[in-house]
């Protein structure tokens, strides 16, 4: 029966790698190395390049294209008229941060210090609760005791569970729970 076959099973792999170089490795001497004197004389050739230019080119700002004529004056620089004259070094009106720093020193003397009141630190209520705890637990390790048989083990063992469950508490409350 064909449903009674091992179904064939589909081992994956990864694909080969394939590396192509697509630069070959630079010699020294061929001019092809990276090096700073060979940038510097690209950018004095691609200087002197830019700065003869020919007729045919394309103009290299928007005004310049806003000035030719046929040229579109949604391109054309806004004229921007000034709401204040400019500031002259002497006349009071340039901005100085010696003079702004003063005016803030007059303006905090004016205040006067800053004094903020802290609340008075709470007192903490770890202790009492720590020593309420261990009460109840006191408590409920006695009455154990009482219903078992006095015996000189049965008395061991209830100090035992009172010493053990004090250090636990006291390691809980006081080295791993913040101050409350």
């Amino acid at each position: 029966m064909p449903d009674d076959e091992n179904p064939p099973v589909r081992r994956f792999k990864l694909k080969p790698k394939e590396i192509t170089h697509t630069d070959t490795s630079a010699r020294p001497g061929d001019g092809t190395a990276i090096s700073v004197p060979l940038m510097h004389r690209q950018n004095e050739i691609a200087a002197e390049r830019s700065s003869l230019r020919k007729w045919d080119d394309y103009p290299q700002s928007l005004a310049d294209a806003a000035a030719e004529p046929g040229g579109s004056p949604l391109l054309a620089p806004k004229e921007v008229e000034a709401t204040d004259p400019r500031a002259c070094a002497g006349d009071g009106t340039a901005i100085s941060v010696g003079l702004i720093h003063r005016q803030n020193k007059i303006a905090a003397g004016k205040l006067g210090p800053d004094i903020v009141a802290m609340p008075p630190k709470r007192r903490s209520r770890r202790t009492r609760d720590f020593i309420m705890l261990m009460t109840i637990v006191g408590s409920l390790i006695a009455l154990l005791m009482m219903q078992l048989p006095r015996t000189t083990g049965t008395l061991l063992m209830g100090l035992f569970c009172a010493g053990w469950a004090a250090a636990l508490l006291g390691w809980i409350m006081f080295g791993v729970m913040d101050d409350y």
